[in-house]
């Protein structure tokens, strides 16, 4: 079995043992398990680890990676550049769908598209398509 690949931020991490914190967004994302084996990585580096809950920790470091400590490895260039394009086409998609859910909900609250397009950036034409698909 495959294990899942997160990217982790080494410098945010569970207050209690200074492991990686992850976010309830990633966890849910990811459909992460307590107990569940993963791989993080995090620039050149990368790890196995094992997720872990801690319900004492603020809610946005309840959630932690336990590194194993004789797992580092350095990753190729090749396998880094892909998990950049990765990110970077996720967080593109995953901003484009926070738009248009924001958008969803202003033009269901009456808000003028003109206006909707000024701070959701949609282009007028899906946002009309939007208005009339809601309406």
């Amino acid at each position: 079995m495959k294990l899942k690949s997160i990217l982790i931020d080494t410098n945010f991490c569970n207050n209690t043992n200074g492991e990686p914190a992850i976010s309830p967004v990633v966890v849910e994302t990811f459909a992460l398990k307590a107990g569940e084996k993963v791989i993080v990585y995090q620039d050149e580096d990368e790890w196995q680890g094992i997720v872990r809950f801690d319900s004492s920790q603020e809610t946005d470091k309840q959630w932690f990676i336990e590194i194993a400590n004789d797992s580092h490895q350095e990753i190729s260039p090749e396998r880094q550049r892909g998990q950049s394009e990765g990110f970077l086409n996720g967080s593109w998609s995953g901003k484009l769908s926070t738009r248009i859910e924001i958008a969803e909900e202003m033009i269901r609250d009456g808000f003028d598209l003109a206006y909707v397009h000024k701070y959701t950036k949609l282009s007028k034409e899906r946002l009309e398509i939007m208005r009339n698909r809601l309406s």
